[in-house]
């Protein structure tokens, strides 16, 4: 049984957050009917060296799916390449077992780099999606079962990063 461990604030989340270094939040636009999202704020976190934020949803009916996104600085290997479709591919897979899928899709209007790994003794997958808009890196990472892949997929196609 996959167990999804998760900190989420009772926030919600706000609409049009900008910060003073032009990272900017990502919005969702559509919450699954059970699903709860929480945040952490720009600046609040830092994951492999650069000030990051966080918005977590939960499926809170079946408690094994869940949605993390994760946005901040551009990531290093991505500064100059982040409409680099090989790159993007790249920063998606970094951190995927073998097999996987991958390949590009369009997220928040940007192209998006993901990987999808299949888990078949508990059956379900692994699903990091990577995007650049202007100074913002948004990584996506989704654990879900099989038979929720609409409501997961459903979920990213409704985020979105507003204008500045």
């Amino acid at each position: 049984m996959l167990v999804v461990v998760t900190t989420l604030l009772l926030s919600g989340i706000p609409y049009g957050c900008s910060t003073s270094s032009g990272i900017i939040q990502p919005i969702v636009g559509y919450i699954p009917e059970g699903w709860y999202c929480g945040e952490n704020p720009y600046g609040t976190l830092e994951i492999e060296g650069r000030r990051v934020g966080f918005i977590e949803c939960v499926d809170t009916l079946v408690g094994e799916n869940a949605v993390m996104i994760v946005y901040g600085d551009v990531f290093q290997e991505l500064k100059g390449n982040e409409s680099d479709l090989d790159a993007l591919i790249a920063r998606a897979t970094r951190y995927q077992s073998e097999p996987y899928e991958s390949g590009i899709m369009t997220v928040a209007g940007q192209l998006a780099g993901w990987s999808k790994v299949y888990h078949s003794d508990n059956e379900w997958y692994n699903m990091r999606i990577v995007f650049v808009k202007g100074s913002t890196c948004v990584e996506i990472s989704a654990v879900y079962r099989t038979n929720s892949e609409d409501e997961v997929m459903s979920l990213i196609a409704s985020i979105y990063l507003p204008a500045q």
